[in-house]
């Protein structure tokens, strides 16, 4: 899976498959209020913008 459509948003394993991280730790991650931004859908549904992650991954480089 490719982030490279910034328009195009992600679920939560694939997003977890690009980071090489769990599931677990992006749902750590969005309850501490850190992580890459998300959108939440619903009760249980969770999607990542494309261009939100990468602008959240430039952050944390420098």
């Amino acid at each position: 899976m490719k982030a490279d459509n910034p328009d195009r948003l992600m679920t939560s394993q694939q997003l977890a498959e690009i980071m090489g991280v769990s599931l677990i730790t992006l749902s750590r991650w969005r309850s501490a209020e850190k992580g890459p931004p998300f959108i939440r859908l619903g009760p249980t549904s969770v999607r990542y913008s494309v261009s939100a992650y990468q602008k959240w991954l430039q952050s944390q480089a420098g």
